[in-house]
Formats: structure tokens, sequence, C-alpha cells
């Protein structure tokens, strides 16, 4: 049975076989037996991720960590409200802001601001009912829209509207250039487009676009493990396991936490694993001397800030900070394997030298 993880133009998130191009990441949405909680998002930076990425594996719907989401092609996944990943897709990012940066005469890239406006204009977040209505000929290629409010999406492209399925599009259809219709992708997004970046789109289209990278193969997902769903033996077992958190509400569930902090690469791995289970890495706030009794030194830089009632943050620059040790170039980097199997013990408990967290 296919897992909820693939996501339509709207932004809506379904159960079907076909996974796309790209991969997606709005936070944590599910929980422990892979299904999606009432959460749609946790966080307002919403990305579009390479399906492979310096040989890096995952599991998809790992308990605790962020949810897998895939697209049929980039033009998909930008219409659903979701912008190219800083990380693994640094060039599509960088050709990304400078539209971002056009568009509003800034000299720096503002990438807050963008993710705010993008988050208010997503159909998933405000509803099909709010989405704006434009002439055709003011909507450039790339840009997805609908005939109605509620009505199927279909591509813009070459002066031609392509409908959309999750196995790609149909024949194109001419309509007259001056017809009202519904945008689906964020007006933002289409500013964005219409200033020169250039998304990928599926090869079914009628001609091919300047794409940014190739798609792979819509049925083949490379270093990401596909989970099978766990057996009723393994669900019964499970631990009660934190809820998906947003950026105000801690987890909750028993947690557990080494009786002795560690020490070196062991450390690093064990914070990251902390922030991410406590959902800290997303903006979230939790009393994290729960699990370590001296963090001053990143206090002092500012990457950690207190947040009331004995909570603490990260600071912007702090998640920046954190994120960063997962790349390999960092002096401290970690392995994400090492991260997981700290991140398995925090939720589960790790045997002798393991306790509740107090």
């Amino acid at each position: 049975m296919s897992l909820r993880n693939r996501v339509n133009p709207h932004g809506e998130i379904v159960a079907i076989a076909s996974r796309g191009a790209w991969m997606g990441n709005r936070g944590c949405l599910h929980g422990a037996n892979q299904q999606l909680t009432s959460t749609r998002w946790t966080r307002k930076q919403w990305v579009i991720c390479e399906l492979s990425f310096r040989g890096r594996g995952r599991t998809v719907m790992t308990p605790g960590s962020y949810t897998e989401l895939f697209f049929l092609d980039e033009a998909t996944a930008l219409a659903a409200g979701h912008r190219p990943c800083g990380t693994c897709r640094k060039a599509a990012f960088n050709n990304f802001l400078s539209g971002w940066r056009s568009l509003h005469a800034l000299s720096d890239s503002e990438l807050s601001a963008l993710d705010a406006m993008l988050h208010s204009q997503r159909a998933a977040v405000i509803g099909k009912d709010a989405l704006p209505s434009a002439a055709l000929a003011s909507i450039p290629d790339g840009c997805m829209i609908a005939r109605e409010r509620s009505g199927e999406p279909y591509l813009v492209f070459q002066g031609r509207l392509f409908r959309w399925s999750f196995n790609g599009y149909d024949s194109g259809q001419d309509i007259p250039k001056n017809t009202q219709v519904i945008l689906i992708t964020p007006l933002v997004t289409k500013e964005i487009i219409a200033r020169g970046y250039l998304p990928q789109l599926h090869p079914s289209v009628s001609g091919k676009s300047a794409a940014q990278s190739p798609p792979p193969s819509p049925e083949y997902v490379p270093n990401i493990k596909l989970a099978t769903r766990p057996s009723r033996s393994q669900v019964s077992a499970a631990p009660n396991l934190p809820k998906s958190t947003s950026a105000t509400t801690a987890p909750s569930g028993r947690l557990y936490k080494l009786d002795v902090t560690p020490k070196g690469k062991d450390l690093y791995a064990y914070f990251a694993a902390i922030l991410q289970v406590t959902g800290m890495d997303r903006g979230g706030s939790f009393p994290l001397k729960k699990f370590l009794g001296n963090f001053s030194g990143h206090e002092s830089a500012g990457r950690i800030q207190k947040a009331g009632s004995g909570d603490f943050r990260l600071s912007e620059s702090g998640i920046q900070y954190f994120r960063d040790r997962l790349e390999p170039g960092n002096p401290q980097h970690v392995a994400e394997g090492e991260v997981d199997r700290f991140k398995q013990c925090i939720l589960r408990g790790g045997g002798k030298g393991w306790g509740p967290a107090a």
C-alpha cells in the first residue's frame, strides 16, 4: 500500500504510487505508524529537494523525523508553495532568491520574508476559495492554474494548457488569452518565474523546459530507503512517540536522556538528535535542561535563547548553525546515521546508561 506522501499542485497530500522527480519537506507530519497526523506543516520553510544528495540515505517517514513528500515535477512543487532547498539545490535556490531580490529591489536575500509571503499565498494554507484570478495572458510558462475554483489543475506552457495528473500531463489545449483563470501557483512564485526562473517540467509536456537538472524516472527514488508499513506487532510494541511539533508546541510523551553527557563527535550527534526530536530545529521551544546541564557556550553565542518558563529555542543563526553540522565539509560534521541512532534512543530508551528525561 502506498504511503500518503504525494503532493498535488494545490498542496494536498495523498497516497498514490508515482513519486516523481523531487522530494519536499514541510516538517514532521506523521506519527509512529507512518500515518499523517492532522498537521499539514510545522514550518513556513517548505522546500524542494533532490532525490539524491551526496550519497545520503533515508528511511521514509522515520518516527520523529521530517515527512518526505514527493512531486511529479518542479512546477507541481512550486504551485504547492514550496521553493528550492538552500542545501541540496544551491544553484536553483540562488536563482530563485535573485528573482525575489529583483522583485523587491533587495540587496540581501530576506529569506524569512520570502517564506512568510509564500506561506500567506499557498492554497493549502489559504484555501482554494482565496486563490486569485488573473488573465491567462499574464501567467508565465511553468505556472499552474484552474479553470474554476476547486477545478482540475493545468500547467501553462508555450501558450497552451496541459491538464495535470500524478502520472504526467495530457495533451495541451488552446483557450483565449484573455480568459480569466484561477492562479494556483503563489503570486510571488509566479513573479519570480516571470523574471527568469525556469522550473523543471515532466517530459510528458509537448516540448521541453530548460530544466535545471534532468528529472529521474518517476518511479525511482535513489538513496531513499522505502520503508514498508510496520507490522501490527511492531505498532503495538511502539513507544509513546512525540506528536508532530509546531513552531510553538513542545513534544509530548516520555523521552530519554544519557545519564552522562557524551563528548566530542558523540556530543554533536546527541545534541543534533535532541534538537530534532524536541522540534527546536524547526523553531519550537523546549526545556533543554531536561537533557543537558550546560549549553552556555551556545547561549552566549546567541544560537540558543530563553523562551520563558524554563524553555529555550534556537535563534535563526542557531538553526542554520546546527543544520550546517550535517554538511560533510563542516569541522564539527556529524553523520545523519549517528544522529538517527541517538534519536531512536531518545524516543525509546537506549538501555544501560539511559534514563527518563526529568
